[in-house]
């Protein structure tokens, strides 16, 4: 009986310490939620949202005289791989290379030529340096250079 009776225990205590709970620990966020959120694909996580500009390197937007017409705006369309959207003032088109959080930008399509002040060239520039992004708080975009933020931008 008390062979028995320490094989249960023995057994159950493996059994305990073997477990493939599913569940994970959560680690929540300033605002309550979770971080830890998963995501389909990459793709999921960008398609189908409005990103509007939000700091580019250390300049805070809205930069006037960077901007001077309006922020530069993005949406990544996942059937065509491209994104589109404006840079300043005129549009703003590229195809662009996902793989887990790596992002690469092609080379920008044609475009209107409007002067549109000093920040578009800039923003330009940004893009096609961008390797890498991270999503933080579901609605902030960062593009990364290098694992250097180039580029912020805000779900709208």
């Amino acid at each position: 009986m008390k062979t028995t009776s320490l094989m249960f225990f023995l057994l159950l205590g493996l059994s305990a310490c073997s477990s493939t709970d599913s569940q994970s620990a959560s680690t929540p966020n300033r605002d309550g939620q979770d971080q830890n959120t998963p995501v389909e694909s990459p793709d999921d996580a960008l398609v189908g949202t409005l990103w509007v500009l939000e700091s580019m390197g250390e300049a805070t937007m809205p930069d006037s005289t960077l901007f001077p017409t309006r922020l530069p705006e993005i949406r990544f369309q996942a059937e065509t791989s491209t994104v589109q959207g404006n840079s300043g003032c005129n549009g703003y088109s590229a195809g662009y290379t996902l793989d887990g959080s790596s992002l690469y930008f092609g080379e920008p399509g044609p475009s209107t030529m409007m002067y549109c002040g000093p920040g578009e060239n800039r923003f330009r520039e940004a893009m096609e340096a961008v390797d890498a992004f991270v999503i933080r708080n579901a609605g902030q975009l960062t593009l990364l250079a290098g694992g250097a933020p180039m580029l912020s931008f805000r779900a709208s």
